[in-house]
């Protein structure tokens, strides 16, 4: 009896270090995921409603250099029309009121009146030379300003009676300031101011 005992814990002995083996040499499995479909992305993506921006609408500005051309046009357009009124001094010439206006009109017949009660006339070639001072709101250009430099030398005074006129005591050359602005989409000299002689 005494030799079967040992015999019995030898064999649990064994049957224990084989069962550790085995539970130690066995992977684990692995965990088991459970998926969840999102709702969010089980469903089409709605399409992204645009909606169309009014587009401004479209003006018909000119530029500023168009604005320029124009003004400086005008400007030696009118002193055109000067030279063919200054040849009689008729100050209620028609012409003058073409590309001149306001205090620029009035300007222009206040020295052709000034002509007749002296009784002369000009026989001028108007020879402008405008340079550009500054331009109203470029992007809606409704104003220019131009200087320029008239000379009193290239306007000679003739009597009505005959012979050439005496030079007026105040000639020489003049600095010019002109404004010309667009009215009713015609341009025109709206202001004209002649500094004193010898100021250019």
């Amino acid at each position: 009896m005494n030799s079967q005992q040992p015999r019995s814990l030898t064999r649990v002995a064994v049957g224990v270090v084989l069962t550790l083996v085995a539970g130690c040499s066995s992977e684990p499995e692995p965990p088991t995921v459970t998926t969840r479909t999102s709702s969010l992305t089980s469903s089409p993506l709605a399409p992204t409603q645009l909606r169309p921006v009014p587009a401004s609408p479209s003006s018909p500005n000119p530029s500023a250099e168009h604005a320029v051309q124009q003004a400086v046009q005008a400007y030696s357009l009118m002193w055109q029309d000067f030279a063919q009124a200054a040849a009689t001094s008729d100050h209620h010439s028609s012409l003058l009121a073409q590309h001149a206006s306001d205090q620029a009109l009035r300007e222009l017949r206040g020295m052709l009146f000034t002509n007749s009660i002296q009784g002369v006339f000009v026989l001028g070639r108007p020879a402008v030379t405008p340079r550009l001072l500054a331009v109203r709101v470029p992007e809606l250009p409704i104003e220019v300003l131009l200087t320029d430099c008239h000379d009193d030398d290239a306007w000679p005074r003739y009597a009505f009676g005959g012979g050439t006129a005496p030079k007026p005591r105040s000639s020489g050359r003049r600095h010019i300031n002109a404004t010309v602005r667009v009215e009713r989409d015609t341009w025109r000299v709206t202001g004209l101011v002649l500094a004193e002689p010898g100021t250019c």
